[in-house]
């Protein structure tokens, strides 16, 4: 059972939420915020949120949890196809809460867990490559892969680099927010 009253239990199968496409995904400045416990798959990819593209592969942007047992956050920087690869310091823990925060603000990318700042940082030149496929919760867009297993709440996009103190308003101390503060893009 969850303490977050509007978390959903994601199978880890099939379960995903299309939260529609649009010009509103497609930005060169976004932080994706989300809390997250994962019930199994330490070792597997498993989705947060993020888009694809369909003709050529490409993710322009996601937030997930790596194979290699760790968060992660991911750009396609478009002025040259390079993806900017973000890890948390430390391993995920199952059955655990955690707010992640990845942000791409313009210059560099960072990921924040729990309010902190992560030391694995990239530089990119304020491009993303836009998304042709919609923002999944749950699975990677459009192949339908990578099911989270476990609870998600409080997911929101952000069409800005939130900050260090934008990140501990979020965290709010180890409780999502009733109301999200911010003025993000999209909230789920």
């Amino acid at each position: 059972p969850s303490v977050y009253k509007s978390s959903l239990n994601f199978d880890g199968n099939t379960d995903a939420i299309d939260c529609g496409t649009g010009s509103r995904f497609n930005i060169d400045q976004i932080t994706i915020s989300a809390w997250v416990m994962l019930d199994s798959g330490l070792t597997d990819y498993q989705m947060i949120g993020g888009v694809r593209n369909t003709n050529n592969g490409i993710i322009p942007y996601m937030l997930n949890h790596h194979n290699n047992g760790k968060f992660r956050f991911v750009i396609n920087q478009s002025s040259d196809n390079a993806y900017k690869v973000i890890y948390a310091n430390d391993n995920t823990v199952l059955n655990t809460w955690y707010h992640v925060m990845g942000v791409a603000d313009g210059s560099s990318v960072k990921l924040y867990i729990n309010g902190d700042l992560q030391t694995d940082q990239t530089t990119y030149d304020g491009t993303i490559t836009s998304p042709t496929q919609n923002f999944n919760i749950g699975r990677q867009p459009s192949a339908a892969i990578y099911h989270w297993d476990g609870l998600i709440s409080n997911v929101a996009v952000f069409n800005t680099g939130l900050s260090q103190s934008q990140a501990t308003t979020l965290y709010n101390n180890g409780t999502p927010e009733a109301s999200i503060s911010h003025s993000p893009l999209s909230w789920w």
